[in-house]
């Protein structure tokens, strides 16, 4: 996963992707995990896009992160972390992450945003460099009695046509499967994010999401979270470059796609570019979590 290179005096630890960095980061802050901890959701920072605010929207994270004395366990990025597809700008983003003195600290873990694929701009793209420098497309880590999935729904192929979207067995696999494994181990608390919303409830088209939300498997995914809303917390989505909330079976599932990217003021015009903090309280087995908006 690594190796070492010596300049001088000076060790360099060299990561294959900022995932493997975030991993060995994360191993050493469990350490000091207390019963009360915190992470930060953000969303769509488009590093890169011109004629938007994306550089300057993740200094003012950091900036907050300084003056309210956060120091998250982790990072979780909804995805769309650059605005060019391309390999080269992939590279920057990590290399943003790692020459700054807060960011390089804290673990960050990224969900496939559909500008973070290499090729047109149709659904589907190449994966393989986000794969290599950021995150791998589908995973799960487990912290603190709690298991957070990665889910990829930004295109897949089926029966020859591309879609966004889950098919049922990508679901059985990558959400039930990691769901029902962490019940048997008893870790009964799951985080669940991705890049695009589904098209439910008020995200449907005729309102405010202008098609910016997945129908392919839509039902399949709702019939999921309704099952397991014993178990799951909230549900974290991007793509929308606002901030919406509604709840399904009382299981909250949220758009913070205010990183950076330029802003969809039709779909809420109440919040600015944003993060969210999320606090996590131990009670027993489960886990009791709040949330703050912070406005960057």
């Amino acid at each position: 996963m690594e190796y070492y290179n010596r300049l001088g005096s000076v060790k360099v630890l060299y990561y294959k992707s900022l995932y493997d960095k975030s991993l060995e980061l994360l191993k050493e802050r469990k350490k000091n995990l207390k019963d009360k901890w915190n992470f930060v959701v953000v969303g769509d920072t488009h590093l890169f896009h011109k004629g938007s605010d994306c550089r300057n929207g993740l200094d003012k994270v950091v900036n907050l992160f300084k003056e309210k004395k956060l120091d998250p366990l982790f990072i979780i990025h909804v995805g769309d972390t650059i605005h060019k597809r391309s390999e080269d700008r992939m590279k920057d983003f990590v290399k943003i992450i790692n020459d700054d003195e807060t960011l390089n600290k804290i673990p960050i873990f990224c969900a496939t945003g559909n500008h973070d694929r290499i090729g047109s701009f149709e659904v589907v793209g190449d994966t393989d460099a986000f794969n290599k420098h950021i995150a791998p497309s589908d995973y799960f880590i487990d912290v603190d009695g709690s298991r957070f999935i990665w889910l990829n729904n930004t295109g897949h192929v089926e029966n020859g046509k591309e879609y966004m979207g889950f098919s049922k067995e990508y679901l059985e696999k990558n959400l039930i499967g990691p769901m029902e494994n962490a019940i048997k181990n008893n870790i009964s608390n799951f985080f669940i994010s991705m890049h695009i919303p589904p098209n439910w409830g008020s995200w449907t088209d005729g309102g405010k999401t202008d098609n910016h939300t997945f129908k392919h498997g839509v039902e399949e995914f709702i019939h999921i979270i309704k099952t397991y809303k014993k178990y799951i917390k909230v549900v974290f989505c991007g793509h929308i470059h606002a901030y919406g909330l509604q709840t399904i079976d009382n299981v909250p599932i949220i758009v913070t796609g205010g990183g950076g990217g330029l802003l969809c003021k039709n779909f809420n015009e109440t919040i600015d570019h944003h993060f969210i903090n999320v606090e996590v309280v131990k009670d027993k087995e489960d886990r009791n979590v709040a949330f703050t908006i912070y406005e960057i």
